[in-house]
């Protein structure tokens, strides 16, 4: 048995634009997680210059302001639109007051040594300080650990100016 050809010219092109946008959403992916393109964005460049300055340099911004899981990119990707629109209609300062996004197994991927490109970060395990009880009482990494990544809400007090 075997697919007529219009079939099979619409099955051949079918996964020729799934394949083309694939790698069209890859590279555009991996073009707008990088510093250099958030920076790009003027509020977000004293972020950018003070994580270039922190421990956390040679780590790329998703890989701590990403969710984690397959369905994390979208959730980022829109959140950056979002962003961008709110930008656009003048409403920038929801930006600043909304929560850092951070997520604690982002963390714990590389402090636990789950990541072999990080293998010289300090280990949670050698800190003398219960995490997983913080943790279990709900604290977060970026509770204590604010300014690991880059000195926070650099821009928070623009918003507030009269």
């Amino acid at each position: 048995m075997s697919l007529p050809r219009a079939a099979l010219a619409l099955l051949i092109i079918s996964a020729v634009v799934l394949i083309i946008g694939y790698v069209s959403f890859i590279i555009v992916y991996r073009y707008t997680s990088q510093p250099s393109f958030c920076a790009g964005c003027h509020y977000i460049e004293p972020y950018v210059e003070s994580w270039s300055e922190s421990p956390h340099k040679s780590v790329n911004c998703l890989d701590c302001h990403e969710p984690a899981g397959p369905l994390g990119v979208f959730h980022s990707k829109s959140r950056g639109l979002n962003y961008w629109l709110m930008d656009k209609r003048g409403n920038i300062s929801q930006v600043f007051l909304d929560p850092l996004y951070i997520n604690n197994r982002n963390c714990f991927t590389c402090h636990t040594g789950q990541r072999s490109d990080f293998d010289e970060v300090p280990r949670i395990t050698r800190i003398n300080h219960d995490h997983l009880q913080s943790l279990k009482e709900g604290i977060d990494c970026s509770s204590c650990h604010n300014t690991a990544g880059h000195a926070t809400r650099i821009n928070a007090e623009k918003v507030f100016e009269d």
